[in-house]
């Protein structure tokens, strides 16, 4: 797990569940996903041209309510600036683990992972090992949908092997997804966890 560097962190850290409620109560948090609801309308590309530029820098705001809601801003931009967005993903997530449990986090995290796997791969990984409950279990989730969609069985081994919050997080995404499922066979075919 790393530190949040700055002490302002500190003082506004909320859980993941917490984090977009306090953030769009902000100025830059609001401002922030104003700009991806704008975003997500620019067809051409124009408007994620303008910003893309500028995702690192807010992608590294010291406040993680705000963070969080930087990710709706990325995944914004997925569209027209992807090599942008995932250059902000990385910079996004190079903190406190609680942020891989916020919705926008895991909503961006499943984008990306849609087209780039390989990139959540070593996210899935430290959310599954996080001291953190809530982020283990939505990294049982993250890693559900790995195996899923993504065709990484291997992390719907752990995250059935895992604690009771893994295991939580895994059975809510299969029980989602248990119709559409590519490999729907993994969760009848996940080995039995231990207590």
């Amino acid at each position: 797990t790393q530190g949040v560097s700055s002490a302002a962190s500190d003082v506004y850290k909320r859980q993941g569940r917490e984090l977009v409620q306090h953030g769009i109560n902000t100025a830059r948090g609001t401002l922030a996903e104003e700009l991806g609801d704008l975003l997500i309308h620019d067809v051409h590309g124009a408007r994620t041209a303008i910003v893309a530029p500028h995702l690192e820098a807010m992608a590294t705001d010291a406040v993680l309510s705000v963070r969080a809601c930087v990710a709706h801003t990325i995944a914004a931009c997925l569209r027209h600036a992807r090599p942008a967005a995932y250059a902000a993903f990385a910079r996004l997530v190079e903190t406190d683990d609680v942020l891989l449990a916020s919705h926008p986090v895991r909503h961006l995290m499943i984008y990306i992972g849609d087209s780039a796997p390989e990139l959540i791969d070593p996210l899935i990984d430290r959310m599954l090992a996080s001291p953190n409950e809530e982020v283990r279990h939505a990294g049982g989730g993250i890693a559900a949908i790995a195996a899923l969609r993504w065709e990484r069985k291997d992390f719907m081994t752990r995250a059935v092997a895992g604690d009771v919050h893994t295991r939580t997080g895994a059975a809510v995404v299969c029980a989602a997804h248990i119709t559409d499922a590519a490999h729907s066979c993994l969760l009848y075919t996940s080995p039995s966890p231990r207590d």
